[in-house]
């Protein structure tokens, strides 16, 4: 079995252009800094990736938004859908195999899109996402919530 590992982009918003294309819009960084609590943003975006090897596709997959230790969203994502992308992008590794052959296995990413709107901060605290598949738990990101500074 592969290593395994995730990402996730935490912004404003994600528009799915034409040409399989998607567009993030005020991706934050480590930080989003607030003037006052509480405060009311009109959306927040997590775009979340899970790679993997392309002979090691996911079986189960959940995402789970939390928020100073409250879970806010979990999004369970179908076996179906799974078992697709693992077909579609099988065929894609095996071909880089193919021609990278001194490579490392070709890896494939899964993406989930979630959109909390509206978000709603009522006091400091880490906005964390995790990821959970058939073997294993990742933090894929996390983005600390603070009064002060430069707001946002």
């Amino acid at each position: 079995m592969g290593k395994r590992f995730t990402t996730c982009l935490i912004c404003d918003d994600v528009r799915n252009e034409v040409s399989n294309k998607t567009s993030v819009i005020g991706l934050y960084g480590t930080e989003l800094i607030v003037r006052e609590l509480p405060i009311t943003l009109a959306q927040l975006c997590f775009v979340t990736s899970v790679f993997t090897e392309y002979d090691d596709p996911v079986k189960s997959l959940s995402v789970r938004v939390s928020y100073a230790g409250e879970t806010l969203n979990v999004s369970p994502v179908e076996k179906a859908v799974l078992d697709e992308w693992a077909r579609i992008d099988y065929g894609v590794g095996a071909e880089e195999v193919e021609e990278f052959s001194d490579d490392e296995p070709p890896r494939i990413r899964f993406s989930v899109q979630m959109t909390s709107s509206p978000f709603t901060i009522t006091k400091e605290g880490r906005l964390s996402i995790h990821v959970e598949t058939e073997r294993e738990t990742f933090r894929a990101g996390s983005l600390r919530v603070r009064r002060g500074g430069q707001p946002v």
